[in-house]
């Protein structure tokens, strides 16, 4: 992969963050970048797939410019959650707001 394709990938991925079904994985005064997803989890004895049952997803790096951790959240059968933005993305979330912290990453951006 080029510098430039990563430099866009990683842009796209912040936008998911930003923008998108990932807003909760976000950490004020970074740039995290990730991908949300939800898997439906099929019956064991039939065909089809369960609908009061799914995986939650969350993969992401941050900060997005200086990579310090990638990591990958997944929830099998969250409950009242279906999908991966409620269930996974905090999660992340909270753990990379942990670790910025414990390792001192400086912030990227002004604090909102």
């Amino acid at each position: 992969m080029t510098a430039e394709t990563a430099t866009t990938l990683g842009a796209m991925l912040v936008q998911v963050v930003e923008q998108g079904h990932g807003k909760k994985a976000g950490v004020s005064g970074y740039y995290v970048a990730g991908k949300t997803g939800t898997a439906q989890v099929p019956y064991e004895d039939r065909a089809g797939y369960d609908p009061n049952k799914s995986i939650g997803t969350f993969v992401g790096f941050a900060p997005v410019d200086a990579p310090k951790f990638v990591m990958a959240v997944r929830i099998n059968e969250p409950g009242d959650v279906i999908f991966a933005e409620s269930s996974a993305a905090p999660v992340f979330g909270e753990l990379a707001k942990f670790l910025l912290e414990y390792y001192q990453v400086p912030p990227q951006r002004e604090v909102k």
